[in-house]
């Protein structure tokens, strides 16, 4: 069993969401199995690639307690084939995460494949965008009173805010009267509320207020 299997190649989240079994299992699971991977994924890299499977060990380790959370982290784990299960010499069972590394490796050579096709399109949009403005179509580009959400975090209790506002820095002055321990983590310029709370539902605590891991505060930070 080879310990050495990867370094940081798992943590890409724009190829790895490509990849046949992880895009199949976010439709099916939602965006907040991606999460679950990602961290358990972590917890195997730092020590060495592989763990012994045991489920309600691994939940302890991860911290999920509630039914729903443990139900889907054991989908993500042995309905997608996203992880490699081996048996040792002594008859025990692990789990690794050698699996989706062709996977990645094949998306990687057809994103270079297709940098020529990127490049093109890019400065077909550039042009269509230079010639919307030379139209005087600037209302698409103005952002001014539409509402944007921000992520906000409780530094107290940890959990974090997902809110929207025309004023997101007003709307922190405003909550920080209330409780001085919070700032704000992001601002989109977009109402994505809805879906982040759509996407994350099962990690609710109360109203707009979540449990999230750092993993999944920055896949919302760099993917919506």
């Amino acid at each position: 069993m080879d310990t050495n299997i990867y370094s940081m190649w798992y943590k890409q989240p724009s190829v790895l969401t490509k990849t046949p079994n992880i895009s199949i299992m976010i439709r099916l699971e939602g965006i907040e199995s991606y999460g679950l991977y990602m961290q358990f994924a972590d917890m195997l890299h730092t020590i060495g690639g592989y763990q012994e499977y045991d489920f309600k060990k691994i939940c302890l380790i991860l911290g999920y307690t509630k039914k729903n959370i443990k139900e889907k982290l054991n989908r993500v784990l042995n309905n997608y084939n996203l992880f490699d299960f081996c048996v040792d010499e002594f008859g025990v069972e692990f789990i690794g995460l050698e699996r989706i590394k062709k996977d990645i490796e094949s998306l990687r050579k057809h994103k270079i494949n297709g940098a020529k096709g990127g490049l093109k399109r890019a400065e077909n949009y550039l042009k269509r965008k230079e010639n919307n403005l030379c139209l005087g179509n600037l209302d698409k580009f103005d952002l001014v009173g539409v509402f944007k959400t921000y992520l906000i975090k409780n530094k107290r209790n940890g959990y974090y805010k997902i809110g929207k506002s025309k004023d997101p820095l007003k709307r922190e002055k405003t909550l920080q009267s209330e409780e001085p321990m919070i700032g704000i983590i992001k601002v989109f310029d977009k109402d994505i509320e809805s879906v982040l709370h759509k996407d994350y539902k099962s990690f609710r605590v109360r109203g707009e207020w979540f449990e999230l891991s750092k993993i999944q505060v920055k896949f919302i930070c760099n993917n919506y």
